[in-house]
C-alpha cells in the first residue's frame, strides 16, 4: 500500500477512510441503553466502552497540526511502538500530501464536510472565531455535506470525535447532517478525561448522551469506536465513508492541565528526553494520535480491507503560536521554517502535511509528491471522484462541478494518479472585514494583508521549536520538507500587514522571508485584483455571542440543543 504527498490548501480533515468496494455486514450491537434519539442518557459497560456500538464511518482530523509538528509526529511514531508506525511506512510508498489549511477549527471542517457556499469568501471566514460553548449558530443548513453526497453513492456514513459545526438546536447535529451515526463531541473543547466542555458534561451518541462507568482518556476512547465500527462494518453489505476526527493535540478546557495527556504516552523515553516541558506534553498528545491512527490501520488491516480502503491524513491548520500568558517562553506548536501559525494567513497558519494512502491506487502513483496548490474545498469531488461513480458529476466544467451544488472545488483525482499539474491556480486564504485580513495565492505568488490574530505582533514571526539551533536544526530529511532557499527565520525585505500589503513568491521563498510588494508592484496588483473580484461576493462572517439559554445548569449539567 502506498501514499502520495500533496500540497493543499485546505481547511481540514485528517484522516478519512473510504471503502471502494462491497463489504459483508453486522448488527450493531446494544449493551445497554436506550434506542438513539430517545433523549435519554446512556451507560457505559466496563473499560469506557459505550454500550450503543452502533456502526459507525470515521473521519479523523488531528487538530493544529503544522507542517513542523506533523515531521515531529513521524519521528516520535518511529521511535515508538511498531503498532504505531504503520501508515509512516505506507506513506512512504503511497501519495504525500503536503497541505494548507483553514486557520481556525470551526472554519476547517465546512470546507471538508459540506459542498461549500459560491465563494470561499463566505460567512464561515477561514479565521473568524470559532463557535463557542452556548453559542446559538452553525453551518447554515442549506448547505449539502460530504456524508450526503456518499450516501448517494451508496455508502454508510459514520462519524466520531470532534464536531464543532453547530449543537444549538438538534437539526445541526452530526446525525442531522448525513452520518448514520455519530460518536463523539458536538462542541470544540472538553475535558480529556471527565467529557466535561467547562460546566456542562459533552458526550454523545447522535442525540442521547453518553455516559460511562470509567474515565478513558479520550483519544484512546475515540480510537476504540473506530476500531469497533471499523471490525462491525468488515461483516456489513455495503462500503462505508468514516470521518474520524480527535480532538488532539487540541488544548484542554482543564484550567489546571491545558495540554492533558495519558501517563503511558508521557513516559515514554522519546517523550521524556524532551526538556521543554510544553513540548514535552504537546509530543505526548501526538503520540496518542499516533497511537489511534495505528488502531485504525490495524482495524483495517485485520478486517481484511488493506486493499479496499483509502484514506485521507491531513490537519486543519498550522501549531499555535506564543500568546501573551501562555505556554511560558516558548509555545508547544511551531511550524518551523515556516512564518506564522494558526490564526494568521503566513504559511505556518495555513500549509499543512498529510497523505493519501490505500486501496488499488498505490500501485499507480505509490511513493510519489504532489505539490500542486490544493484547497480544502478541493477535497469533496476529489473524494467523490475518487468513487468512480459518475452520476453525481458534471464533467462539461473544468472545475468539475457537482450537480446541483455550488462549490468551487476542483477534483485532483486524476492528476493525483498521473502526476500531472493540478486544475487550481488561484487559491483564495481569506477574506475577512470583520477582522480585517485578506490573502490570496495566485501561481507562484501570495499577497497578505490585515491584522493579527488578538493583536500579536508574535504571529509575525517564526518559532523555531525549543531546544533547535542553525548548528543542530533536529529536522528529519525527506522528500516533503520544506527548503527556505534563504536564511531559515530571517527576514530580508520586512512585512507589517497590519500596515501594508505583503507579497511573497513561494515557489522561490516559501518561508515568506523577502516581502517583493515595492519590488513587483505589477504583480500585486494582479494579487488585488483577484481579491477584488472575490470581494463582490463577500458575505458578513456569522457570529451570534452566547445565549444565556444554554447553560447546562438549566439542562441536568449537560450541554444539550436549547433552542428545540
Amino acid at each position: 500500500m502506498d501514499s502520495r504527498q500533496l500540497y493543499l490548501y485546505t481547511w481540514t480533515i485528517v484522516a478519512a477512510c473510504i471503502s471502494i468496494s462491497a463489504l459483508p455486514a453486522a448488527s450493531a450491537a446494544r449493551d445497554c441503553g436506550d434506542a438513539a434519539g430517545s433523549g435519554q442518557d446512556l451507560d457505559c459497560a466496563e473499560g469506557g466502552r459505550p454500550i450503543n456500538t452502533a456502526t459507525n464511518y470515521t473521519t479523523i482530523p488531528s487538530d493544529r497540526t503544522s507542517s513542523s509538528s506533523s515531521s515531529t509526529t513521524w519521528a516520535l511514531t518511529t521511535l515508538a511502538s511498531t503498532a504505531r508506525h504503520r501508515f509512516r511506512r505506507r506513506a512512504s510508498t503511497g501519495w504525500r500530501v503536503r497541505a494548507s489549511s483553514c486557520t481556525g477549527c470551526t472554519r476547517t471542517a465546512p470546507a471538508v464536510l459540506p459542498v461549500p457556499p459560491s465563494s470561499p469568501a463566505n460567512t464561515l471566514s477561514p479565521s473568524g472565531h470559532p463557535i463557542k460553548p452556548g453559542e446559538p449558530w452553525g453551518l447554515p443548513l442549506q448547505h449539502k455535506l460530504l456524508p450526503e453526497y456518499m450516501r448517494q453513492l451508496g455508502y454508510s456514513t459514520h462519524m466520531i470525535g470532534k464536531w464543532h459545526l453547530g449543537d444549538h438546536q438538534t437539526a445541526y447535529l452530526p446525525h442531522k447532517r448525513g452520518f448514520d451515526t455519530f460518536w463523539g463531541t458536538p462542541g470544540g473543547v472538553l475535558d480529556y478525561y471527565s467529557y466535561q466542555t467547562f460546566e456542562g458534561y459533552n458526550m454523545y451518541n447522535g442525540s442521547d448522551v453518553l455516559r460511562f462507568n470509567e474515565s478513558t482518556y479520550v483519544t484512546d476512547l475515540f480510537a476504540h469506536w473506530g476500531q469497533a465500527l471499523i471490525q462491525e462494518r468488515a461483516a456489513a453489505q455495503k462500503p462505508f465513508f468514516l470521518y474520524f476526527a480527535p480532538n488532539a493535540p487540541r488544548g484542554s478546557v482543564n484550567r489546571n492541565d491545558t495540554l492533558q495527556t495519558a501517563p503511558k504516552y508521557l513516559n515514554r523515553p522519546s517523550v521524556q528526553a524532551i526538556a521543554h516541558p510544553g513540548r514535552r506534553k504537546y509530543a505526548a498528545m501526538m503520540q496518542a494520535v499516533d497511537d489511534a491512527v495505528g488502531t485504525i490501520h490495524d482495524a483495517i488491516r485485520d478486517a481484511g480491507l488493506l486493499h479496499n480502503t483509502v484514506v485521507w491524513f491531513l490537519s486543519d491548520n498550522g501549531g499555535p503560536l506564543p500568546q501573551p500568558g501562555t505556554f511560558g517562553v516558548a509555545a508547544p506548536a511551531s511550524n518551523w521554517p515556516l512564518r506564522g501559525g494558526k490564526q494568521t494567513l503566513f504559511e505556518g497558519g495555513v500549509r499543512v502535511a498529510g497523505f493519501v494512502w490505500g486501496g488499488p491506487y498505490n500501485a499507480v502513483a505509490g511513493g510519489s509528491l504532489y505539490q500542486h496548490p490544493m484547497h480544502l474545498t478541493d477535497l469533496l469531488p476529489t473524494l467523490v471522484a475518487s468513487t468512480h461513480v459518475p452520476e453525481l458529476a458534471d464533467e462539461h466544467h473544468d472545475n468539475y462541478i457537482l450537480a446541483n451544488s455550488s462549490t468551487h472545488g476542483y477534483n485532483h483525482w486524476d492528476y493525483i494518479l498521473t502526476g500531472r499539474a493540478g486544475p487550481r491556480h488561484i487559491t483564495p486564504l481569506d477574506i475577512n472585514h470583520t477582522e480585517g485580513r485578506m490573502g490570496l495565492i495566485a501561481g507562484r505568488y501570495k499577497v497578505v494583508t490585515g491584522n493579527y490574530f488578538n493583536g500579536s505582533r508574535e504571529s509575525n514571526k517564526w518559532t523555531r521549536p525549543f531546544g533547535t539551533s542553525d548548528a543542530d536544526p533536529q529536522q528529519v530529511e525527506t522528500r516533503a520538507r520544506v527548503h527556505c532557499h534563504h536564511p531559515e527565520g530571517r527576514e530580508q525585505t520586512p512585512c507589517s500587514p497590519e500596515k501594508e500589503v505583503c507579497l511573497f513568491d513561494l515557489l522561490d521563498d516559501p518561508c515568506e522571508t523577502n516581502n517583493l510588494a515595492a519590488a513587483r508592484p505589477e504583480v500585486l496588483e494582479e494579487l488585488l485584483e483577484h481579491i477584488r473580484r472575490w470581494n463582490a461576493s463577500y458575505h458578513p462572517v456569522i457570529r451570534i455571542l452566547n445565549d444565556p439559554a444554554s447553560d447546562p445548569a438549566l439542562h441536568g449539567g449537560v450541554w444539550r440543543p436549547w433552542m428545540d
